[in-house]
């Protein structure tokens, strides 16, 4: 894979032999110094966010699991018109049969 241009760029200021004045220059107020701590806590934060990330993914795919066994919209609507259907049938015919019965 290759680098991404931005830490190329960042690669070759910390490099370079006038890098304090190079990084005062960015409008910050501050140079290198006190850079390394700031790096860790970023890398503290996209770690955690990594892991977050993660447990994100292992919940939706629980979650995806479940819904494989659950019947979608469609066959539940299916189903409800099927027995309506079945249960009109047998009263129709059920009433068909007291008439002629009480014929």
């Amino acid at each position: 894979m290759a680098t991404p241009e931005y830490i190329d760029s960042a690669r070759q200021v910390i490099a370079h032999p006038d890098r304090d004045r190079l990084l005062n220059q960015g409008g910050g107020g501050g140079t290198f110094g006190g850079m390394e701590a700031r790096v860790a806590k970023l890398e503290t934060i996209a770690e955690d966010t990594r892991k977050t990330l993660e447990t994100i993914q292992r919940q939706l795919a629980r979650v995806d699991t479940k819904l494989d066994g659950k019947p979608d919209v469609d066959k539940v609507y299916k189903a409800i018109f099927t027995v309506y259907g079945l249960s009109f049938t047998i009263i129709a015919a059920g009433a068909t049969v007291l008439a002629l019965l009480l014929k």
